[in-house]
C-alpha cells in the first residue's frame, strides 16, 4: 500500500458511481493553424506527456481499494503507460462550437478507469479554422481547482513562470490563511458553530434533485480587465465580480423560466483554497456558503455580496468546515462511507460556483497557442449545476456543467452569465 488518500479525497472516492462521475476538467482550444508543424498528432502528445508526467507522481499512481477498515490509497503503476490515457477524436465535416461542446460533454460523463492512474487527455480535430481542442479529466481525488495548474504544467510549454495572476487572486476563493496555536482552534471552533447554525442542509431549490448521467456543457467568455474595472469603481473584489455577475444571470435565468425571483437567494457553495502557494497534488481546500440574491440590481448585488464574504470571513467559516473534515477523517471508514453518501445525497447547496486562478501569461501547447479554456467540473448527487471560472493571460473562461434532465436552459445561462457582467461593466463605466 501506497500513501492513504485524504479525507476530502477519499470523499470523492466513495461518492463516485455509474452515471456520477467525481473529476474536473478543462476544455483548451488550440491555433494549431498558427503552428508550423500543423495540427498536434496524437505522437507528439505522447512523447511530451513521457517527459513530464513523472514530476507528477499521482499521474503515475492507482488506486487500490480500501482493506478492512481503511481507505483507498495510491501506489505507483508497475504497468503505467502513458498509451492508455490519450485518445483521439475528430469531428464530422461542418462541425463547429456545439458540437465540440456536445462531444465534451458526453467524454466528461464518462467515468475513468479503475485499472489505471486517473487521468485522460483527449485531443480532438475538425474544428473550423484547423484548430484542435483538448479536453483534460484527471480525479478530484488527484486535484483541486489549483492544484489543476500543476497538471497543466506536466503537459503545456513551461513560459518563464506560471505564477498566478496577481488581480485574479485578491479575492475570497483565494487561500483561507494560516495562524497557529489556539487562535487558530478558536477561529475554527467559531466557524463550525456558524455553519452548523445555518444549517448544513436546505430546502430543495430550482437545480436540486436526483442528479442523473447526462452532462451538457456550456461556456462564456469575460475579461479580466474588465472585471479589474468593475471592482476598483464599484468596490469589491474580482471573485466579489463573478459571484454578482452568477447572482444576476441565475436571476435572469429563473425569470425565463417563470419562477419568482423577488427576495430570493440560492445557497452557493464557493470551494477556498487553504494554500498561499503551491502544495502538490491533491484536494488542499475548504468551502463556505453564501446565499446569493438573484433578484437584485447589478450595483447592489454586488455590494451584497461583498459585504456577506466579509462576514463569513469574519466567522472563519472556511477554517470551520475544514476542521469538520479533518475530524470525520478519524472515524473508521466503515462510518464515514454511508455518512459521506447520505450528506451528498442531501442538497447543501442550491449550485457550485469556483474560481480558479491560472497563469498571468499566455499558454501554448506544443507551439500551438491556446486561445481559450474552459473549466469542466463535477456535479453532486443531488446538486445539478456547477459553475466555474479560470483566468489565462487575461482571459477568464467560464464554464457552466449542468444535468439537463434536472436543470433547463444551461447554455442559456452561460449568455446570461455575459450579459449580467456587461451590465456590471455598464454600470462601472456611468
Amino acid at each position: 500500500m501506497g500513501d492513504r488518500l485524504g479525507t476530502l479525497d477519499a470523499a470523492f472516492v466513495l461518492v463516485e458511481r455509474e452515471g456520477m462521475p467525481m473529476h474536473v476538467g478543462g476544455l483548451a482550444v488550440l491555433d494549431s493553424a498558427a503552428r508550423p508543424g500543423g495540427p498536434i498528432r496524437p505522437a507528439e502528445l505522447r512523447r511530451r506527456l513521457r517527459s513530464r508526467v513523472r514530476e507528477l507522481p499521482l499521474l503515475t499512481a492507482r488506486l487500490v481499494p480500501p482493506l478492512g477498515i481503511g481507505r483507498a490509497a495510491w501506489t505507483p503503476d508497475a504497468s503505467f503507460d502513458v498509451r492508455r490515457h490519450i485518445e483521439q477524436w475528430t469531428l464530422a465535416p461542418g462541425s463547429g462550437w456545439p458540437e465540440l461542446l456536445q462531444l465534451a460533454g458526453d467524454l466528461h460523463a464518462r467515468l475513468l478507469p479503475r485499472d489505471r492512474p486517473l487521468w485522460r487527455m483527449t485531443l480532438i480535430d475538425g474544428l473550423p479554422g484547423g484548430r484542435q481542442a483538448l479536453v483534460t479529466t484527471t480525479h478530484h481525488a488527484i486535484t483541486d481547482g489549483v492544484a489543476g495548474v500543476e497538471v497543466t504544467q506536466a503537459v503545456f510549454d513551461r513560459p518563464a513562470h506560471l505564477a498566478p495572476s496577481p488581480a485574479a487572486t485578491d479575492g475570497f476563493f483565494g487561500a483561507a490563511g494560516r495562524t497557529g496555536g489556539l487562535t487558530r482552534a478558536l477561529q475554527a471552533a467559531a466557524g463550525a458553530a456558524r455553519y452548523v447554525a445555518g444549517g448544513p442542509v436546505v430546502a430543495p431549490g430550482p437545480f436540486n434533485g436526483a442528479v442523473g448521467p447526462r452532462r451538457v456543457l456550456a461556456t462564456a467568455d469575460l475579461r479580466l480587465a474588465d472585471a479589474v474595472t468593475i471592482k476598483r469603481r464599484l468596490g469589491g473584489t474580482v471573485d466579489d465580480v463573478m459571484l454578482a455577475a452568477v447572482a444576476l444571470a441565475l436571476g435572469a435565468h429563473l425569470h425565463r423560466l417563470g419562477l419568482p425571483v423577488d427576495g430570493r437567494r440560492l445557497r452557493t457553495m464557493v470551494p477556498v483554497s487553504t494554500l498561499a502557494g503551491g502544495g502538490g497534488l491533491g484536494n488542499h481546500v475548504t468551502a463556505t456558503f453564501l446565499d446569493l440574491p438573484v433578484g437584485l440590481p447589478p450595483v447592489r448585488c454586488l455590494h451584497e455580496i461583498a459585504a456577506a464574504k466579509s462576514l463569513h470571513r469574519t466567522w472563519h467559516e472556511p477554517h470551520g468546515i475544514r476542521a469538520l473534515l479533518d475530524t470525520s477523517g478519524m472515524a473508521p471508514q466503515a462510518v464515514v462511507s454511508p455518512l459521506t453518501q447520505l450528506l451528498c445525497a442531501l442538497p447543501f447547496a442550491h449550485l457550485i460556483v469556483s474560481d480558479v486562478p491560472g497563469p498571468a501569461e499566455p499558454m501554448s501547447l506544443l507551439g500551438a497557442p491556446m486561445v481559450a479554456a474552459y473549466p469542466l467540473m463535477p456535479l453532486t448527487p443531488s446538486v445539478g449545476l456547477s459553475i466555474a471560472v479560470v483566468t489565462i493571460g487575461g482571459a477568464m473562461g467560464v464554464g457552466v456543467t449542468t444535468d439537463p434532465d434536472l436543470v433547463a436552459g444551461g447554455r442559456d445561462l452561460a449568455r446570461d452569465i455575459e450579459a449580467a457582467f456587461g451590465a456590471l461593466l455598464d454600470a462601472a463605466r456611468h
